[in-house]
């Protein structure tokens, strides 16, 4: 699901009101979650979150939340995290992003996974919940970082192999890299 978050009015919106904003937008989050888990077509085990930016910073906070996410990708931000949790976590992000340096996000990538590992390998127990990823987009920066097909690429690749289905070896659409 994408969604728009609530702000739509002014009596509602967050910028305006500049109190429990991290309140609202996690509840926000947490809400679209558990709407999706009421649909008979999702299968909660496979309940997977991505966010850009301070989405990034959403996803990590909803996986730490609730540890029934099966995986998170966290896209041009960093979060304090553990080896164990949230589970099952990428990094990725251009290698041109204004704000978050190579050198920054390999810190909290190492920190994540517990140990240094090099970028674009999977290491952890995709099982367990204790896999951990980091991929760089050669050529994207953060305010093209959702438009980067290879970080679209990145990000189903990785909520392919946390749902235990089989890699996309087919070309990605536009229709499938707006997910």
């Amino acid at each position: 699901v994408t969604f728009d978050w609530r702000g739509r009015s002014s009596d509602e919106n967050r910028q305006l009101l500049h109190t429990h904003t991290q309140e609202a937008i996690r509840s926000d989050v947490a809400a679209a979650v558990a709407y999706l888990r009421s649909l008979p077509e999702v299968d909660p085990k496979r309940m997977m979150v991505a966010g850009h930016s301070v989405g990034g910073t959403l996803a990590v906070d909803a996986g730490l939340a609730d540890p029934t996410i099966a995986g998170v990708a966290s896209i041009g931000m960093e979060a304090d995290v553990s080896p164990d949790q949230p589970r099952n976590l990428l990094w990725t992000f251009g290698l041109y992003d204004e704000f978050r340096d190579l050198g920054r996000m390999r810190q909290f990538f190492y920190t994540s996974a517990g140990m240094k590992a090099p970028e674009a390998t999977t290491v952890g127990d995709l099982a367990r919940g204790t896999a951990r990823r980091m991929d760089v987009s050669p050529t994207a920066d953060h305010f093209t970082e959702m438009q980067d097909h290879w970080i679209h690429r990145s990000v189903v690749s990785w909520f392919h192999q946390v749902a235990g289905l089989p890699p996309v070896n087919r070309a990605m659409t536009l229709e499938a890299r707006g997910l």
